[in-house]
């Protein structure tokens, strides 16, 4: 139908948009209600790709990357880092075509309103690619998202945002996050407010990684203005012997730069 193929190109225009940026990182919704908690968490982008879309679309994609269907779904290996655009358009095409054998307006009428919530998902991604960042510094990657309260900045009379940190080792040896150092920007790039270097821990924890470990928490902040900017590190040691080793070296985990977007922020 005309409605499909809208959807469809549209659908393809926005994974064009998130690819922009090499690879794709989907993100799954914060949840500000884990505020001031912190957790080791195992993900995957499959698992995150599919929690983020309809159970149908979601099922068939699962179907396939359990069979290895490689030609429709990206399978674990490829996308342990994110998806490539041309993963995610293969995907979009591949459920598309399933859609054509759909019997019946009611069927039909189910999987356009499953193509309108993923072009959701889509645009949703795009938002959080604008408030989220990504670095690596000696084998620690730091991932960071934000997120408005409206709600409470409204109660509060401020602007509050929460965000979520994830640390991951991805070398080859044990680390430890002993401190933390925070510069927060408002809109005018003012200073609102800082948490000097050597700031003990993080929501409580000063979490030992092993290789492949990634440790995540919830915090927030509130700004005078609507938008603002973090940037930051965290203090980190290597260990040497393995887990409860001494420390055979320090460095400092960059955290990039990421966009704090009130309401009203534009893309």
């Amino acid at each position: 139908s005309r409605v499909s193929r809208t959807l469809y190109r549209a659908i393809l225009k926005e994974i064009r948009v998130l690819g922009s940026t090499q690879p794709i990182y989907l993100h799954d919704p914060l949840n500000p209600s884990l505020w001031g908690h912190g957790r080791f968490v195992q993900k995957s982008q499959i698992d995150t790709l599919l929690s983020l879309l309809p159970q149908s679309v979601a099922e068939l994609i699962a179907g396939w990357n359990m069979t290895k269907t490689a030609e429709h779904a990206p399978v674990w290996e490829e996308s342990a880092a994110g998806f490539s655009a041309l993963q995610l358009q293969r995907v979009a095409r591949a459920v598309f075509k399933h859609r054509k054998v759909a019997k019946g307006e009611e069927e039909a009428g189910a999987w356009d309103e499953d193509a309108f919530a993923a072009l959701r998902v889509t645009a949703d991604q795009h938002a959080r690619q604008l408030s989220s960042s990504d670095a690596v510094t000696l084998g620690v990657r730091v991932r960071a998202l934000s997120t408005y309260l409206p709600e409470e900045s409204r109660s509060r009379g401020t602007n509050l945002f929460c965000y979520r940190i994830s640390v991951a080792n991805e070398g080859t040896e044990p680390v430890r996050l002993l401190a933390r150092q925070w510069d927060i920007l408002d809109a005018t790039g003012n200073l609102a407010t800082s948490v000097p270097r050597g700031s003990p821990g993080v929501v409580g924890h000063t979490p030992e990684l092993l290789p492949g470990q990634c440790f995540e928490y919830y915090s927030g902040v509130d700004i005078p203005t609507p938008e603002g900017r973090m940037s930051g590190s965290f203090q980190m040691v290597t260990l040497a012997g393995g887990p409860g080793g001494g420390v055979k070296a320090r460095f400092d985990a960059v955290v990039a730069p990421f966009a704090l977007r009130g309401p009203t922020s534009s893309a």
